[in-house]
């Protein structure tokens, strides 16, 4: 744990597909003083964002979530039934 001295290197590293994500990295960057990364829709993190990664105390992603996502495997053609 550090002290009240230290600084924590974070990065905030995320991708988003329509902006919500991108507004909710933001915020969370915002808030934890942190450096923010986008990856974009080829999967590529700039170079610089490899070098924070590498040099970060600290790491937060942020990815969206699609209801209609094929998620582990399971095909979905209709909303989840909860």
């Amino acid at each position: 744990m550090s002290s009240s001295n230290d600084t924590i290197n974070t990065v905030v590293v995320y991708h988003s597909g329509y902006g919500h994500t991108k507004r909710m990295a933001e915020a969370v960057a915002d808030g934890a003083g942190a450096v923010l990364f986008a990856i974009d829709a080829d999967g590529v993190l700039p170079e610089a964002g490899w070098s924070a990664l590498d040099a970060a105390d600290a790491i937060i992603f942020g990815a969206p979530t699609y209801i209609w996502a094929d998620q582990a495997g399971n095909s979905r053609s209709s909303p989840m039934k909860l």
